[in-house]
């Protein structure tokens, strides 16, 4: 928005923001430049109605009785920590005639055996499904797998001097065997990934390919490659050994994941050794906040359908730049994609060039694998539709 970085630091009044209701129901957003997908950051806004929320206090969102939604469902019967509660359709709903499941009951299960079971015994007509009971319904008319829009892999702290090293970096990208990891080790449906850039966020504006069809592969397993790169780190920092702790997340997936590559590393790399860590997701975001970890296992979610998203990561100065990387070459490219929205074909060349540049020139991060969302719907529902940025949304569904 136009001056809203001097608004933001107190520089400029807030009547200066490039922003201004011109009705009651109409806000028009003046832009500092021309900005693709605005639309969907514009629509990803949620609304909050100010007098309930100082009414409400600390208690806003805590409850149902704590909340004021506009969209399909209403959300009936959650305390904040009951594992049932109903969706009731909401008749104010801007486009409620065409809602046509009435209500819908939520059940949270909190372990993929008995969402299988209860699918299975019709208990339930949509299910989440992890780990070996995809491969009981992978290939039957009840499932549906939506590709979610994160890639996750291993992000070295650029700050420290033991892993601030491309050599580092790249001994790692040459070593991940993500085919393996993804149909051998994990079994959840997810997807080998050598990009930072998700399947499904971005199309080639002239062809339609995929960004990561037209990115391609950006380290293959070379096991001659890793070990080279791993003694010319070893040369780099003046010793015969190194160790690393690398963090991952507490779950069954993330430590399948770790034991792989503390196998896999341990058993290439000569005078390697790997601690791996694993602790609450909210304790790894915390320790990446603070820089405190060697390597960590995590990943950027993006809504916004535009490579220059998840490419940000990256990005001097972002808020969510993990590892702190900063490179005026990187920063560069990006900033060069911004000045190109004008020209779809050259902004694509270059956030591809961006892409190569940071996963596999330069390595600030080694992606591993995008993360599938299975579901299994009784054949009673249609209308079901599979979406990256968010849940399959019920006011789509209806009873065949």
């Amino acid at each position: 928005m136009k001056n809203y970085d001097s608004v933001h630091v107190g520089a400029m009044t807030p009547d200066k923001l490039g922003v201004k209701a011109i009705d009651s129901h109409t806000v028009q957003i003046t832009l500092t430049q021309a900005t693709p997908s605005f639309d969907k950051l514009a629509t990803a806004i949620i609304p909050v109605n100010t007098k309930n929320y100082a009414k409400w206090g600390n208690k806003y969102g805590t409850a149902s009785e704590y909340m004021v939604t506009n969209g399909a469902y209403q959300m009936n019967g959650w305390t904040g920590t009951n594992s049932s509660f109903m969706f009731t359709k909401n008749s104010n709903y801007w486009s409620a005639k065409r809602v046509q499941i009435e209500k819908v009951k939520v059940r949270v299960i909190k372990t993929p055996m008995t969402a299988a079971n209860e699918f299975k015994n019709k208990h339930l007509d949509i299910a989440q499904l992890s780990d070996e009971y995809i491969k009981t319904y992978k290939n039957t008319k009840y499932y549906h797998a939506t590709p979610q829009a994160v890639v996750r892999g291993i992000y070295f702290n650029e700050t420290s001097d033991k892993t601030n090293n491309q050599h580092l970096r790249q001994a790692f990208g040459y070593l991940i065997d993500r085919e393996a990891i993804t149909s051998n080790v994990m079994n959840d449906g997810s997807m080998p990934q050598s990009n930072a850039v998700p399947k499904g966020i971005m199309t080639n504006p002239i062809t339609g390919a995929d960004f990561t069809k037209d990115a391609g592969t950006q380290f293959k397993v070379d096991k001659k490659k890793a070990q080279s790169e791993w003694s010319a780190y070893l040369q780099s920092i003046g010793k015969n050994n190194a160790t690393f702790t690398m963090t991952f997340d507490d779950d069954s997936t993330s430590r399948k994941v770790g034991a792989y590559i503390q196998y896999a590393a341990e058993h290439t790399f000569k005078g390697i050794s790997i601690n791996t860590k694993y602790v609450p997701h909210s304790q790894v975001v915390s320790e990446v906040l603070k820089q405190d970890f060697d390597m960590v296992n995590i990943g950027l979610s993006v809504n916004v359908p535009d490579a220059a998203y998840p490419l940000a990561i990256g990005k001097t100065g972002y808020g969510l730049n993990f590892s702190k990387v900063s490179d005026k070459t990187y920063d560069g490219y990006l900033t060069m994609a911004a000045t190109q929205v004008s020209d779809t074909k050259k902004r694509y060349e270059t956030l591809q060039v961006a892409n190569e540049y940071f996963t596999k020139i330069k390595a600030y991060m080694v992606p591993i694998y995008q993360p599938v969302t299975a579901n299994v719907v009784t054949d009673k529902i249609g209308g079901f539709k599979g979406n990256s940025f968010h849940s399959p949304a019920y006011q789509d569904m209806y009873w065949k």
